[in-house]
């Protein structure tokens, strides 16, 4: 089971690598600013991987977030919408 799962994950990041090679060279045709954009995400996923545990930790114990009715939809789009901003600018501040 354990190398299934290995052999499964190594494919899977094969895979994104390539995706990754191919935006980066203009191979998948989306219009400049576009694939700028795309290009930028992808080089500051790990950094945004790394702080949306920590986002997530700090923005249900503030007080903007903690009253908030999760069922919602309204709030929930703010939830999302302020969870999803604070993870991006955390990301670019802490990306090496």
């Amino acid at each position: 089971m354990r190398s299934r799962l290995g052999h499964h994950l190594t494919s899977c990041a094969v895979r994104v690598a390539g995706l990754y090679h191919e935006l980066r060279q203009g191979y998948l045709g989306f219009p400049e600013g576009i694939a700028r954009l795309l290009s930028r995400v992808c080089d500051r996923s790990y950094a945004m991987y790394l702080v949306n545990g920590a986002v997530i930790a700090l923005g249900l114990r503030l007080s903007p977030f903690n009253g908030m009715d999760r069922a919602n939809t309204a709030d929930l789009l703010w939830l999302t919408g302020g969870f999803l901003t604070c993870t991006l600018v955390m990301a670019e501040l802490t990306y090496a």
